[in-house]
């Protein structure tokens, strides 16, 4: 059900014969990100007090998983959240959404990203954004519910 072009393989294949090199596989170790190449805020959205991602931020899951394939990057997922409730279940709050990310983009790669590459953590309140600013206010607190997430090797 398809033609396929192949007469610039074949010629390829002419001009090299059996010189043709194998090709590079990267492989990945567990771990943090190490070398950064870039760090973002994304607005991935979750319900309220929960870790189900929301239908409105699959676009920007599947840019973040688009930059993975193609960049040959590992990626730090960190779940923040707001000083509301208590600190332990904000902190197991942030780590699930956290995994919840990794575990979408995951589903995304149909197998082709490994799982090694991608490392959650969450940390709840305790990393707000601008430490001196009033942590109760409602801008505050809307600003440190988020998920950071760090690409590199």
């Amino acid at each position: 059900d398809q033609i396929l072009e192949l007469g610039g393989l074949l010629k390829a294949k002419e001009l090299l014969g059996n010189n043709v090199g194998k090709a590079e596989k990267l492989t990945f170790t567990e771990g943090a990100v190490t070398d950064v190449v870039g760090s973002t805020n994304y607005s991935i959205n979750f319900e309220v007090g929960s870790d189900r991602v929301l239908p409105s931020s699959m676009s920007t899951l599947q840019e973040i998983y688009r930059q993975l394939a193609t960049g040959g990057l590992k990626a730090e997922i960190v779940g923040h959240t707001d000083n509301t409730g208590s600190s332990d279940l904000n902190r197991d709050l942030s780590r699930r959404r956290a995994e919840s990310v990794k575990r979408e983009i995951m589903g995304m790669s149909k197998g082709t990203i490994e799982s090694v590459r991608l490392n959650a953590s969450g940390y709840g309140p305790d990393k707000p954004l601008n430490p001196n600013a009033d942590q109760n206010s409602a801008t505050e607190r809307a600003r440190n519910r988020r998920v950071e997430i760090t690409l590199g090797r």
